[in-house]
């Protein structure tokens, strides 16, 4: 029993001193996320939501300040994966942007080949 209170005194205490600590690897991969995500492109198809990313990094540093370190934690994952589903959103739709377009290129082709064969 005594075993017991043991192991959960030692995972109390690492897990407890470890949400202590400034998780400042996270924040700065939460920043490289959100500044690779800040491009012409996202701005242009997905402006709304890079606005509210960055209004989730202004709102980790609050955290940071408040000494709220494993709120700022998941904050920063939370970022992190946020700006990175965006960019992949952003590029879906650059994607079929450019589908379209060449859809549209390829029908047109067809229409005119028609009218040749037509022609002949």
């Amino acid at each position: 029993m005594k075993l017991f209170y043991l192991i959960i005194l030692v995972f109390t205490l690492f897990f407890g001193c470890s949400a202590k600590k400034p998780p400042f690897r996270d924040i700065s991969n939460a920043k490289m996320a959100l500044v690779k995500a800040d491009n012409k492109r996202v701005k242009k198809y997905e402006e709304s939501k890079l606005k509210n990313l960055q209004k989730k990094f202004q709102t980790l540093k609050l955290l940071m300040n408040e000494k709220r370190y494993e709120e700022a934690k998941f904050l920063s994952q939370e970022i992190q994966a946020d700006a990175r589903v965006l960019q992949k959103k952003v590029a879906l739709k650059v994607a079929k942007e450019a589908i379209n377009s060449k859809n549209s290129e390829i029908n047109m082709i067809n229409k005119e080949s028609t009218k040749i064969e037509e022609k002949e």
